[in-house]
């Protein structure tokens, strides 16, 4: 069988239903009392579900946190991050989820905190960013709490890389997750579609389908609101679109180099499920970030992993059936894409235009060591040359790295550069590493070559957003979790051999 619901799986399903109503329960209580209930409801669960796989619980926990975006303060409304506003602290099930893996793995993992030091060196590359902007932000920022938000966030979302790190060290570990990961996505995506639809309000807990509370109703989210826009659990359409645009391509490459046919059409439907939601979606940067991801893996596969594809026939009818199916949905939405796209596209071409110049502005101000992290919305209200930027809507520059060389300077713009360049230096090393490997496994190939195509997906759609910077930054080191683990895997392997 496909899916054998062994005694892990019916643990994992129904660690998903109470996790659904703790969520319903959470809002209406007081934070203290969330906490407790949340810690009453979920400890035993652990400990008596999870004991010889404590480890399948706490990546879950990690997986599903911020799939569920809320806050526990009377406010029914996800509080949110823009790249320079300061939310302060809300308790979420983020946090939590991080909070009580951090406690499970010091109890019953703690052997393996030594190997910390094999980590690769991008999450210490990353460590050092954080450090440094952090450290600039004392002289140079405007709001110091501000930057330490963004410095904690940057902190913690390193720990989850580091956890997935101790807890994955098999190609078996890697199919359960990739397994469980896929029947995330498929509800996700059913929940997309049945919201597109109408069946289900925007939020599943209080059904709102207003614009969400301090945002005002200017004219740009006004017309945004005319697309009927699902978003899944998340609450935020560009959020779900961006966690599908990450882990299109690892189904894609298994749909390609899975051998076992229950499997591969497993695969094959997480993928389907996941387009169409994408599509759903209208995240113009996600649809595109996903499209390079998918064909940067592909390009992989064919350089590293050739041996593992199908015959020839099987792919030019795999491309065919893919493109068929791709034009019907396209032709199915094209109305609402071509509005998205292009129409909605040009209404906001102005205020974009201006945010990338008031960015330009401020780095050529601060070049060597830029405004204070998490700074920029608050300088750019001061600095607006185009005297259109600060008027509502008041986004950051849509474009990652921009924000950052205008927050961190040169000097923090540099160690982020370097981040990136570590990450995809580590996933070649390794590829080129195990090319002549008879024995690497479909799931840890999977996971190296299709997470690097949803990184890649991330940073490419960062070139016309900041998501990175929002509840997506966990998800994102979820999945740089997720690589490193496969390639400390395969290292293992070659050694073992």
């Amino acid at each position: 069988m496909l899916y054998s619901l062994s005694n892990n799986y019916l643990s994992i399903i129904t660690a998903y239903v109470l996790l659904l109503f703790v969520g319903l329960v959470l809002p209406f209580l007081k934070p203290i009392y969330s906490v407790l209930f949340l810690i009453i409801i979920m400890l035993p669960l652990t400990l008596m579900l999870f004991y010889k796989g404590i480890w399948l619980a706490i990546v879950v926990m990690l997986f599903a946190g911020p799939l569920f975006p809320y806050t526990y303060y009377f406010d029914h409304h996800r509080i949110f991050h823009h790249g320079g506003a300061y939310p302060g602290f809300v308790i979420t099930p983020t946090y939590l989820a991080i909070f009580a893996s951090i406690g499970l793995i010091i109890i019953f993992y703690h052997k393996r905190l030594k190997n910390i030091n094999g980590v690769d060196k991008s999450i210490f590359i990353w460590l050092i960013f954080g450090l440094v902007s952090f450290i600039l932000s004392f002289v140079f920022s405007v709001s110091l709490k501000a930057s330490f938000f963004d410095f904690n966030n940057m902190i913690i979302v390193s720990l989850v890389s580091i956890m997935l790190y101790l807890l994955i060290t098999d190609e078996n570990q890697l199919k359960t997750i990739i397994n469980i990961i896929g029947i995330f996505l498929i509800l996700e995506s059913s929940i997309a579609f049945l919201q597109q639809v109408g069946l289900l309000p925007k939020d599943l807990i209080f059904g709102s389908y207003a614009i969400h509370h301090g945002h005002g109703k200017g004219l740009i989210l006004f017309i945004s609101e005319i697309f009927v826009r699902p978003c899944g659990t998340l609450k935020e359409t560009n959020t779900l679109a961006k966690l599908l645009s990450m882990y299109i391509p690892i189904y894609f490459v298994l749909s390609l180099i899975e051998k076992n046919l229950k499997s591969k059409a497993f695969y094959i439907v997480v993928l389907t499920f996941s387009l169409f939601a994408l599509l759903l979606t209208l995240g113009r940067s996600s649809i595109i970030g996903a499209i390079v991801g998918s064909l940067y893996s592909l390009f992989l596969v064919s350089k590293f992993s050739s041996k593992n594809l199908p015959s020839k026939k099987f792919m030019i009818t795999s491309t065919t059936v893919i493109i068929v199916i791709t034009a019907v949905i396209v032709m199915f939405l094209f109305k609402m894409l071509y509005l998205r796209f292009f129409v909605f596209g040009y209404l906001t071409v102005s205020g974009r235009m201006a945010q990338y110049e008031n960015a330009i502005f401020i780095i050529k101000h601060h070049f060597l060591t830029g405004i204070g992290l998490n700074n920029y919305d608050f300088v750019m209200i001061l600095n607006d040359i185009t005297g259109e930027a600060a008027a509502e809507p008041q986004f950051p520059a849509h474009n990652l790295y921009l924000l950052y060389f205008a927050e961190t300077g040169i000097i923090g713009i540099s160690l982020f550069f370097a981040f990136i360049a570590s990450i995809y230096h580590s996933v070649i090393f390794a590829l080129k590493k195990n090319t002549g490997a008879n024995n690497t496994g479909i799931y840890t190939s999977a996971s190296i070559i299709g997470g690097i195509g949803g990184l890649t997906s991330i940073f490419v759609l960062s070139l016309f957003g900041w998501g990175f910077r929002s509840i997506t930054l966990y998800s994102v080191f979820f999945l740089l979790g997720l690589v490193l683990s496969a390639i400390n895997i395969s290292y293992q392997k070659i050694e073992k051999d």
